[in-house]
């Protein structure tokens, strides 16, 4: 269980070492967070943290890690979902402010779905 939850660490660092690694690389970094209000349940909090590596004029490949907690309505349960997605992007046209783009985003979620357990006497 423990290698499951340390391997997509392991995977991001060595992604952000390879990365940073070359001087004349473009790397985007960001981070954002807020409220999560998914159908039927009430509001919850996020973050996802996103890092792109500039592989020329018109590639980018980039990872994207977020997690997301929720409780649900009339219910003792929590939601937990995190996710790790890897993406490959091509732009169109020269280099803007703003660039038209295709991309693709593979990876995996986790959904983690806990109820408190309550005694009825």
């Amino acid at each position: 269980m423990k290698i499951k939850k340390i391997t997509p660490i392991i995977l991001i660092v060595v992604f952000l070492g390879l990365m940073v690694s070359s001087a004349q690389a473009q790397v985007s970094l960001g981070i954002s967070g807020g409220v999560r209000t998914p159908f039927g349940t009430s509001a919850g909090s996020g973050f996802r943290v996103m890092a792109k590596y500039n592989l020329g004029d018109k590639a980018l490949l980039g990872v994207n890690v977020s997690s997301s907690y929720f409780e649900k309505k009339f219910a003792d349960a929590t939601i937990t979902v995190n996710s790790i997605m890897f993406s490959i992007e091509h732009q169109f046209g020269k280099v803007q402010p703003m660039r038209p783009y295709i991309g693709i985003d593979m990876g995996a979620y986790t959904i983690d779905e806990r109820t408190k357990s309550s005694s009825f006497g």
